[in-house]
């Protein structure tokens, strides 16, 4: 986090380039999502596997596996063959964030390993265009004076800790309304039933377009390209703010270290296509490529960053 149609299946013919005979030769690879169609990972995930089509023949099979907030999805990689078969592509909560949400996430973080990240996607800070708080600064003011509230899509949700550690930084606490679902979190911010909110960017750009919402900054280090008027909150002031959503994949933790390299080069491949970048960025993400290494490192950074909140803030799923 730092922190979305088609039907479940979709057959994907793919050759992916240098994967040679140490990933699936001529079986069937899986692509877990561990969401449900439509949403951000499954739209990318769907993606990737279009742009590994175009270099050689291996038969990967896009499979969605919701539930359990993705922990189902996440499970069944986990526990699959370490044999370069199995690919779990999914944002990054269900590994840095997951683990502490949940008494019993059905697996163990060490069960997973990185393949790399290909793209990252900021929240917006957003409240209603009725609303009479039009800055950041506005905002922390407004926060320090009276307990606002904020919706969310849940607890541990990304808009639920990001809007704890933003809470953290400024010093002040909010009421947290959770919805059971970003759908009925974003009516009942659009009906002014709650002050704000962080939302993921593709989800609020509609409704700060159509004049419903007004955004206040973005989580990410950069300005949007879609909202390039609207500030980080890192220029507004909070130069240590800055939470993101990282979209990677990863397979069994046993899977050997050659497969997983060349899984990486295939990922790192497909981010240096012109189109698929695009395509990328036309869904609010902005596109990076990290290695194994680099997205474990990544990764571990957050996990603790989300645990030591979660602690101290008392937030567990029910």
């Amino acid at each position: 986090m730092m922190t979305g149609k088609w039907s479940g299946w979709l057959v994907v013919t793919a050759l992916v380039a240098g994967l040679g005979c140490n990933l699936a030769g001529a079986q069937t690879v899986r692509m877990i999502v561990p969401t449900a169609p439509g949403g951000s990972v499954d739209l990318s995930a769907r993606l990737l596997a279009e742009r590994m089509r175009e270099s050689s023949g291996t038969t990967i099979v896009v499979e969605n596996r919701a539930g359990a907030s993705s922990n189902l999805g996440a499970a069944l990689v986990a526990k699959a063959l370490p044999d370069g078969n199995t690919l779990l592509v999914t944002a990054d909560g269900v590994v840095t964030v997951n683990p502490t949400l949940y008494q019993d996430s059905g697996f163990s973080v060490s069960e997973l390993a990185p393949v790399g990240i290909y793209g990252i996607q900021p929240s917006v800070l957003v409240v209603p265009v009725s609303s009479p708080i039009r800055s950041v600064a506005d905002f922390v003011a407004s926060a320090k004076k009276r307990e606002m509230s904020y919706a969310s899509a849940g607890v541990g949700s990304g808009g639920h800790l990001t809007m704890e550690y933003f809470g953290s930084m400024i010093g002040a606490r909010f009421l947290h309304v959770p919805f059971s679902g970003g759908g009925p979190a974003m009516q009942a911010l659009i009906g002014e039933q709650v002050d704000s909110a962080f939302v993921l960017l593709p989800t609020a750009l509609p409704h700060v377009k159509s004049g419903k919402l007004r955004a206040l900054a973005v989580s990410g280090r950069e300005r949007s390209t879609s909202l390039p008027d609207v500030p980080t909150a890192q220029e507004a002031g909070f130069k240590d703010f800055e939470v993101q959503v990282a979209y990677l994949v990863m397979v069994p933790a046993r899977t050997p270290a050659t497969s997983v390299e060349s899984w990486s080069k295939a990922l790192g491949n497909a981010l240096a296509d012109t189109d698929f970048r695009k395509r990328l960025s036309d869904m609010g993400m902005q596109p990076l490529f990290m290695g194994p290494s680099a997205t474990g490192e990544w990764l571990t950074r957050e996990r603790v960053r989300w645990e030591v909140l979660m602690r101290q803030h008392g937030i567990k799923a029910n």
